[in-house]
């Protein structure tokens, strides 16, 4: 097992048995649990979260916690894109606005959360670059 980073997919804050499902769908105090488990045999911990299903104060408010707890390191964030008119009714009102996806982005950066490092590697977050398998000067030459 890999126990550098734990990868989790939040998706959402509001709206998780609706949008998720029963199964998946449990609320973020179950969240703050796995997580919790997950910082005991993990060194880093990654959310990848869909974009403009949330207020950006749900937003906020979530992923402050998370951070304030020590849950989280970095976060992937994914644009939702609606391609029915059927799931445009599940992205948040302000989410059709250039402004809110603005807000976001300063929130990521002013909060440290952006993904720390990008690449095709298994350990994303590899302190010491001679120990990558070179990925690091194969991604260097590609620019």
């Amino acid at each position: 097992m890999d126990n550098t980073i734990f990868d989790y997919t939040l998706e959402v804050f509001d709206r998780r048995k609706c949008l998720m499902g029963e199964q998946k769908g449990y609320d973020i105090h179950k969240v703050i649990d796995v997580l919790t488990l997950a910082r005991q045999y993990f060194k880093f911990i990654r959310i990848t979260y869909v974009v403009g299903l949330d207020s950006y104060d749900s937003l906020e408010v979530g992923f402050t916690k998370l951070k304030n707890l020590g849950l989280i390191d970095d976060v992937v964030p994914l644009i939702f894109v609606p391609y029915t008119p059927e799931m445009k009714n599940l992205r948040n009102k302000d989410a059709t606005e250039i402004d809110y996806y603005k807000k976001v982005r300063n929130f990521f950066q002013n909060n440290n959360l952006v993904p720390l490092k990008n690449g095709l590697t298994k350990n994303l977050f590899q302190e010491d670059k001679l120990n990558n398998n070179g990925m690091d000067e194969l991604l260097e030459r590609g620019k």
